[in-house]
This record gives structure tokens, C-alpha cells and sequence, in this order.
């Protein structure tokens, strides 16, 4: 489920489509639903990664004392294949960050991300602690992407679309 370069695509249409009309377009609603939602979240404590090897230990240096806030688009992007091996805890808080960075239409975050986001026996524990306003807003972000997919590749619609079926939906009130 690549997501970058498939959201650019919105965006680009959304400043051609909205333009006229009053009100933000949606990526513009989606980052503030996503800064609202992680709005208290601070940085996460140790341990941030998921086991004690060379590459998890660089990443917990790394990593060590940054928030979602700290974690820029360019970050974002070196990070992005090392989602999986961050702690469920990590993962959780420093989330809004790739959100955000995959809505940037430079960004090159997406496929890891939207890897990260279907539902697995490895990625559904990491998504519990995740507060109603948080899933709300990957909901929303999944929910973007699939109008993307099936508006430009329908091929990649599925992944976005199992994850919203399997697992976000259940965030549809908040």
C-alpha cells in the first residue's frame, strides 16, 4: 500500500477542486485533526525499540528524547522503514509524525507507513493504546488514501481498505 505519490495526488486535485469554496481542503483538516489529536502526547520513554540489537540500539539513540514534533518530513522519511522496529509505546507517540509527513506532497513516507497501519498479528497490538481521537484521525488518513487508490490505482485500494474494514473502523464515532 504505497501511500506516497497517491496522496500528492489528492492534494494537487483538492487545490485545483476547493480552491473556490470556503473552508479548508481535507489535507489541510487532516493535519489539524492529527495535531489535535496527539496534541498531549510527549516523548515516549525507554525503551523505544522493540529488541537490543546494533540497528534497534542506533535507533534508540536516535530516537531518544524526540517527540511526534521533533520528527520532521526529512526524518520522517529515514525512519519510515524502521517503523517496525520501534516499541509499541514509540510507535503510537511518534505516529503523527509520518501522518503529517505523508500528506507533505515532497515526502517520500508512505509504503512502510501504510504497511504499518493494516492490521497483523504483529501491527494490531501496537495500534491498542491508541486513544478515540488518534484512531479517528489514522481513519481519516486511511480513508483519504483509499479515495486516492481507487480514484488513480485501484490495485491499492485493498490495503487501505482491509485496514479500515479490519480494524480503524471501529473508530467511525469520534
Amino acid at each position: 500500500m504505497p501511500i506516497s505519490g497517491k496522496l500528492r495526488g489528492v492534494m494537487a486535485s483538492e487545490q485545483e477542486e476547493e480552491a473556490p469554496r470556503a473552508g479548508p481542503p481535507a489535507t489541510d483538516r487532516l493535519r489539524v485533526q492529527i495535531r489535535a489529536a496527539w496534541s498531549g502526547v510527549g516523548s515516549p520513554a525507554p525503551p523505544l525499540v522493540s529488541c537490543p540489537c546494533p540497528e534497534c540500539t542506533d535507533l534508540e539513540e536516535l530516537l531518544r528524547g524526540c517527540d511526534w514534533r521533533s520528527v520532521d518530513r526529512e526524518l520522517a522519511e529515514r525512519l519510515e522503514q524502521d517503523l517496525p522496529l520501534m516499541g509499541p509505546h514509540t510507535f503510537r507517540a511518534l505516529l503523527p509524525a509520518f501522518l503529517l509527513a505523508a500528506l507533505d506532497a515532497q515526502s517520500d513516507v508512505g509504503e512502510f507507513l501504510g504497511y504499518s497501519l493494516e492490521p497483523s498479528d504483529f501491527n494490531t497490538p501496537r495500534f491498542e493504546g491508541l486513544h478515540q481521537a488518534q484512531g479517528a484521525a489514522v481513519l481519516a488518513f486511511l480513508r483519504l488514501d483509499l479515495e486516492d487508490c481507487e480514484r488513480s490505482n485501484p490495485v491499492y485500494a485493498d490495503g487501505p481498505r482491509r485496514a479500515i474494514e479490519e480494524y480503524w473502523c471501529r473508530f467511525e464515532d469520534a
